[in-house]
């Protein structure tokens, strides 16, 4: 996909005589492809495996200021555009496969490894993700998952409060920025009310981060002398923790068959 750019118009002014325009802005942007394959093959009456691989370009722009100066009567304009040095490019390649197998009684089991290549300034980080989950049926309508996943992280949304609004910045990794990873378990409650139909389910969870990235720029202007992650603090720690609650429903709407 393209995401737009994010623009935050920092200044604007036009003189009280009209005669001349002054605008400053800051922008973030990016950009990306994404070519993925799957295929699924039921192996047995009790195992289905699903292998894949997926390509990702990636670009990105982390924090550029615009100045833009119009003298309405001179003719004198100026158009200048400051932004950090350094590749701001990811290329990403992975392979993956899961395997679900279906266990005496009422139990699931899902098992699943994914490998990735992340290219970056002439530079290449190679990540492992592997997860599993244990999903048990308690009756038909009813069941509880357990599971737990290791993911890294290699493109980043940094967030700083901007004239009373937030502004994003987006950063992928480079030579000196590593990936960030994250461990999370969880353990979740899942049924369907068989009358109405309505889903639910609740999800208590524990996710251990590390390898945080976190934005301590003060200056709005890009210095184009340093690479953006010298505007950041490196190697941070974190953990979250609580639960996530749904609910939803499915609905049949009538039909008029005409004759």
């Amino acid at each position: 996909g393209v995401y737009p750019s994010k623009q935050f118009s920092s200044d604007d002014f036009m003189s009280p005589e009209h005669r001349h325009f002054q605008e400053d802005v800051i922008q973030s942007s990016i950009k990306d492809i994404t070519l993925k394959s799957m295929y699924s093959t039921a192996l047995s009456n009790t195992q289905t495996l699903r292998v894949g691989a997926e390509f990702s370009g990636i670009s990105y722009r982390p924090r550029a200021s615009r100045y833009h100066f119009n003298d309405l009567l001179t003719g004198y304009h100026k158009d200048t555009i400051h932004e950090y040095s350094g590749d701001k490019t990811l290329r990403i390649a992975s392979v993956f496969a899961e395997n679900e197998f279906a266990l005496a009684g009422s139990f699931t089991l899902n098992t699943g490894l994914r490998s990735s290549a992340i290219v970056v300034s002439e530079h290449t980080y190679i990540r492992l993700e592997p997860r599993a989950s244990l999903l048990y049926f308690i009756k038909p309508n009813l069941s509880i998952k357990s599971s737990y996943t290791l993911m890294h992280q290699y493109l980043h949304t940094l967030t700083e409060p901007f004239q009373e609004y937030p502004r994003d910045t987006w950063v992928g990794i480079n030579r000196n920025i590593p990936p960030s990873h994250s461990h999370q378990i969880a353990l979740g409650i899942y049924g369907q009310e068989p009358v109405t139909g309505v889903e639910f389910g609740l999800e208590p969870f524990y996710k251990r981060m590390g390898r945080l990235i976190y934005d301590i720029s003060t200056q709005t202007t890009p210095d184009a002398t340093k690479t953006w992650d010298e505007d950041v603090l490196k190697n941070g720690d974190g953990e979250v923790y609580g639960a996530e609650a749904v609910s939803y429903t499915h609905l049949t709407l009538p039909t008029k068959r005409i004759v």
